[in-house]
């Protein structure tokens, strides 16, 4: 998209906004318990060694 489209939807929009409109700065906004941002994915990874470890001790 256009800048010109971008912004006529508001006009705080900036050229700046591309920055953010890639696919990493998209996979990097969804920073929350359970987003795709890449802290939250390495510590569900985290949570999940620590789950399957847990269970090879009790079998």
């Amino acid at each position: 998209m256009e800048l010109s489209e971008l912004q006529q939807f508001s006009g705080v929009i900036e050229a700046d906004v591309f920055s953010v409109l890639t696919l990493e700065g998209s996979v990097s906004a969804r920073d929350h318990i359970g987003g795709t941002a890449p802290d939250q994915v390495r510590k569900a990874v985290a949570v999940g060694q620590q789950l399957l470890s847990g269970r090879d001790q009790h079998s």
